[in-house]
């Protein structure tokens, strides 16, 4: 019934998935938020999705899954309390976004984990301080941009052109190599 300018979520998480495992790593985590939804916790695709990409390979580990809100105080604060309750880490940490990315990374040091001497970490968004955090942060680029511009522009032409069909566009993705992930020895 309406347009629609998406980001594909579910590729981005398989392109990280992917990527990591090229790189060697198999014991793979996850830190992600949930959102209450009229009081009820909705579990984020981005959650979902990593779940079946590590199923698919039966890599996954729930003892890997660090989830609370999407806010970097929230990454920071699950992080050191995996860490600080001795539970294992894996080998590297796919994360739902930059900010959170921030934070655990900030709980890493803290902790003397080194990234990613000790374990790798990559993200999605690509924000302006992803490249200059210690060690600048891989990321998926989401062209935020052109979700707006391409939104607009299917506002226009459904007014001009009397378009009485819905659209749904997906805009582009591309995985940004900087030094938060490393290579398994």
């Amino acid at each position: 019934k309406y347009d629609a300018v998406l980001v594909n979520l579910r590729k981005a998480i398989a392109t990280m998935v992917g990527y990591l495992l090229e790189r060697g790593f198999t014991k793979i985590g996850y830190i992600g938020g949930r959102d209450m939804d009229n009081g009820v916790e909705s579990i984020d695709i981005r959650e979902t999705e990593f779940i079946v990409q590590m199923k698919k390979m039966n890599l996954y580990d729930e003892k890997y899954m660090i989830v609370g809100d999407f806010s970097i105080d929230s990454a920071y604060e699950m992080t050191l309390k995996h860490i600080s309750d001795k539970k294992e880490l894996p080998e590297a940490f796919v994360i739902a976004n930059d900010s959170m990315a921030i934070g655990a990374l900030r709980a890493f040091q803290q902790n003397r984990i080194r990234v990613p001497k000790d374990i790798s970490i990559i993200s999605i968004n690509d924000i302006p301080t992803a490249k200059f955090t210690y060690p600048p942060l891989t990321t998926i680029k989401i062209h935020s941009e052109y979700l707006g511009i391409t939104a607009v522009r299917q506002v226009i032409d459904r007014i001009q052109n009397k378009r009485d069909f819905s659209l749904k566009i997906f805009v582009g993705m591309e995985l940004i190599e900087r030094e938060s992930v490393g290579q398994k020895q």
